[in-house]
């Protein structure tokens, strides 16, 4: 089996603690026949994780890194068999649990997010109210601003009809929600989703006169859980060809905002308090004091 030889580990990398949770689902079963695993799983996460969040073009991996093309293949097989979509619906009831919530939610609110395409990407379109030629991204999250589920379209379908897919989606994969927030752009919808699932979409309108952002009942946690995506710099523009690898990235995404919350890595904390020391390198006393 081959595994990574690098001493130093990169900001990204898996925590043994995280790694523990979504082993089970990545590990090929011991005893199971066909090839030998030559590529230790963690080592491929940890190469998904670090294009996820940086941004790093394929060709320009560190070589301490599996192949692109070994990344790739794995992000397409773990597509295609919903292995990706399993571990975000664990980790997702999981940190419900820790949140001390129902694993089940009962509520949700619904956002869109329009990213440009990158050049030869199709399946795009021009979203005239962002004034943006690319994809749309029909969010939906939890009350706490976990992903529930999220839907790729070109960027000239409107919110009401992706929210519709997206919400038709949500009402299959968690029945228990009723109720639901979104802006005024889904309001047609809103009789809708009544009569079909039961759900009691309510539309938080803008203020009058805005004109800036202002955080706005329930549908701030959404525009954070946007903000939160939008620190993986892989998704600030779309890149891929296959909506569903878009999907898939974005979901990743989440499942590592999440597993951060659920399991805090120590070693960041460690590094904020080797800032705070003085010139001969003892620690300052109030962080002492606070060890």
């Amino acid at each position: 089996m081959t595994i990574r030889t690098q001493s130093v580990p990169y900001e990204t990398d898996m925590t043994d603690e995280h790694w523990e949770i979504i082993e089970p689902f990545v590990q090929v079963a011991f005893g199971v026949l066909g090839r030998p695993i030559e590529i230790d799983r963690r080592w491929i996460v940890n190469g998904v994780v670090y294009v996820l969040r940086t941004g790093c073009q394929w060709r320009n991996l560190p070589h301490d890194l599996p192949k692109n093309g070994i990344l790739r293949y794995y992000i397409k097989k773990w597509t295609n068999d919903g292995t990706i979509e399993h571990i975000h619906a664990y980790v997702l009831t999981e940190v419900r649990t820790h949140d001390d919530r129902d694993r089940e939610p009962t509520a949700c609110i619904i956002d869109s997010q329009t990213v440009k395409t990158a050049a030869g990407i199709g399946e795009s379109g021009y979203d005239s109210g962002k004034k943006i030629k690319g994809r749309k991204r029909h969010i939906t999250v939890d009350t706490q601003g976990n992903l529930l589920n999220v839907v790729i379209s070109p960027g000239n379908i409107s919110d009401a009809e992706g929210g519709t897919y997206s919400l038709n989606e949500i009402a299959y994969k968690h029945p228990d929600i009723e109720k639901a927030w979104a802006d005024s752009a889904y309001g047609s919808i809103v009789d809708d989703m009544h009569i079909r699932h039961e759900i009691e979409l309510e539309i938080v309108p803008q203020l009058a006169g805005q004109h800036t952002f202002i955080p706005l009942p329930r549908r701030w946690v959404v525009e954070r859980s946007l903000a939160w995506i939008s620190n993986y710099r892989r998704l600030a523009k779309e890149y891929e060809r296959c909506p569903e690898i878009s999907k898939s990235y974005i979901l990743l995404a989440s499942i590592h905002v999440m597993l951060r919350r659920l399991k805090p890595d120590g070693s960041q904390e460690k590094v904020w308090k080797n800032r705070k020391r003085d010139r001969n390198g003892h620690i300052m006393p109030d962080v002492a004091k606070a060890a």
